[in-house]
């Protein structure tokens, strides 16, 4: 599936973009860095498309299943895009669901100390 061997990749060059290039070529990371975010906002689109196919509140339908949180924490991964995944007219459209899914997880965020924007 695309979220697990494509989005997940992707946003993992865009996180460690030197592990891409030469020792201590920050032009060349940062390219790669750049070319992640492109790359994940193409691939964020598929997202759009899939949740916006079936009108639903999860990512197949209308039941929470396991990709739902794989793809909460991807789509977390993108809050400092210049267009992140909250962006996207369906994950706005599902903010509250997105609100569910964070109540499901609210003893994780409290451990981790993650603060908003979640996604």
């Amino acid at each position: 599936m695309w979220c697990t061997n494509s989005l997940q990749a992707t946003l993992s060059h865009y996180f460690y973009p030197h592990r891409m290039v030469d020792e201590g070529d920050a032009g060349a990371a940062a390219q790669v860095k750049a070319h992640a975010e492109a790359k994940a906002g193409a691939l964020l689109d598929q997202v759009e498309a899939a949740l916006g196919a079936h009108g639903g509140d999860w990512l197949l339908g209308p039941t929470y299943t396991a990709v739902d949180p794989l793809l909460f924490v991807l789509c977390r991964w993108t809050r400092n895009f210049m267009r992140p995944a909250r962006s996207l007219p369906a994950r706005r459209r599902l903010s509250a669901a997105d609100a569910r899914a964070a109540r499901r997880w609210q003893r994780a965020f409290a451990t981790e100390k993650l603060l908003p924007p979640l996604v």
